[in-house]
Order: structure tokens, then sequence, then C-alpha cells
């Protein structure tokens, strides 16, 4: 994914999830994919501002769940974990990353180091923390968190067995 005004972008790639998965189909403007036995699903739906995930459960699959994938960051970003459980991607101030023309290999250096080298206090890209809800629409505060390790993204979801489902 790539922000219309920055040359940088981030890929997500799954690495493990608890759930087995059939094929996407598209409803209603979104990607499904859906478990044979139906009782879990993720749906992909494009936003403006980049893609909505939800995880659907019919019934708990355990007290605990854990995802993970792999946070790919082209060169010049860096992820944290803020106070709010989000991950925020920063990349260098956006002057660095405009179409900047560069006529020569010792300019071209220059700029890739600059880049390289500089604080990383643009946020350009935010992966909001994960919210649980129950069949009746209200929250499970607490119920699931974000951890970052290097590239490594793990979404953990505990007290599942509790929770309301339809």
């Amino acid at each position: 994914m790539k922000r219309h005004d920055s040359q940088a972008g981030l890929t997500l790639t799954p690495a493990s999830s608890p759930l087995a998965l059939g094929s996407g189909v598209e409803r209603s403007g979104a990607v499904v994919y859906a478990a044979k036995g139906g009782e879990s699903a993720v749906s992909l739906r494009p936003r403006a501002n980049g893609v909505k995930e939800d995880i659907v459960l019919t019934r708990p699959l355990g007290d605990k769940l854990v995802f993970e994938w792999t946070l790919g960051l082209e060169q010049g970003l860096e992820a944290r974990l803020d106070g709010q459980g989000n991950v925020n991607v920063y990349g260098a101030s956006n002057y660095l990353w405009g179409d900047v023309q560069v006529s020569d290999d010792k300019s071209r250096g220059l700029l890739e180091k600059a880049r390289r080298n500089a604080p990383k206090d643009q946020l350009l890209y935010r992966i909001p923390a994960p919210e649980v809800r129950q069949a009746t629409g209200t929250m499970a505060a607490g119920a699931a968190s974000f951890e970052l390790r290097g590239s490594r993204l793990t979404l953990r979801a505990s007290g599942l067995s509790r929770l309301a489902y339809p």
C-alpha cells in the first residue's frame, strides 16, 4: 500500500492464523474468506484511506486466538506501537519524499542517504488497535491487542469464550 503523497509503502503478509479459510468471494463490496464450517470468516473492505479487515467468529474457537503478519516496510520507514495500541508507521518529513528530480548518481546517493538518516517523525500510516465486538455490538474492552517485534505483527485475543456470539 502506498499513499498518494509518498513514495514509501508497506505490506502486511499473513504469517499464521488459527482459521482455515476458503477462497475469497465478493459480497456487498467486500472480499470475504469464509471457513468451510461457517464458524469464521475474514472480510476485507476497501476504504478511501486503506483496507478494513474484520475477523468474524460465529462461535468461540477457544478462549485465546493469535494471528500473525509480517510487516514489510520500504526503506526509510519505521513502525511503532503507540499508547492506544495502534501501529503507527513513520517516515522522514514529506519534503524528502516529494517528487524530487535528481540528475546524477551523486545527488541520488545524497538524497537516499538523507532519507535513510532523517528523523522518522512524519506519521504516514496507522493500523488501528484491534477491537472485539460482541453480537450485541458492544465492545469487549481489553480483549485484543497488538505486539510488534521487528517485522512481526501479532494480534492476541483472549477471553473469547465468555463473549456473546450470534
